[in-house]
């Protein structure tokens, strides 16, 4: 939306849909769709490290997932750390989770989890990325670990 440059603060918005795909009998994914929205906030150092914050909300129905869980609507938020090791490849640190909005940060509803990834440069401005993390909390989605790859592409 705004900034971007060397040295300089730089702000976006992502807004996001999700359509329920995932097998209930094996507790992935919801039983409903979602969408929400994120406010990002950024800091460049130097050309080679960046700091973000994110805070944004997920509109989501009520379910019941066990006897002792439920999701809905949440607070998301997050914060990373990228470092450009050199012209092809960057490290990222990040933490992010989600809370509740009946039950805002309450222990064992609020997941929270923190990831590291190496990302390598394609296609201009595009970067493919593997990493890995682990949940710090306990709580709905929170992992005992997990394996990440993808591709980000700047537009």
């Amino acid at each position: 939306l705004a900034g971007g440059g060397e040295n300089e603060f730089g702000l976006a918005a992502s807004a996001f849909l999700t359509a329920p795909s995932g097998a209930q009998d094996d507790w992935f994914g919801s039983r409903s769709y979602t969408g929400g929205a994120m406010l990002i906030v950024d800091k460049k150092w130097a050309k080679k490290t960046t700091a973000t914050v994110n805070l944004g909300y997920r509109i989501s129905k009520e379910e019941r997932l066990s006897a002792t869980q439920e999701t809905g609507s949440a607070v998301l938020f997050g914060m990373g750390l990228s470092h450009n090791l050199n012209q092809n490849f960057v490290i990222t640190g990040e933490i992010y989770g989600n809370s509740p909005s009946a039950d805002l940060f309450k222990e064992k509803v609020s997941p929270l989890e923190a990831d590291l990834s190496l990302g390598y440069r394609v296609w201009g401005n595009g970067r493919i990325f593997v990493g890995a993390g682990a949940g710090l909390t306990d709580g709905v989605g929170a992992p005992e670990w997990r394996l990440r790859m993808g591709l980000i592409k700047r537009l």
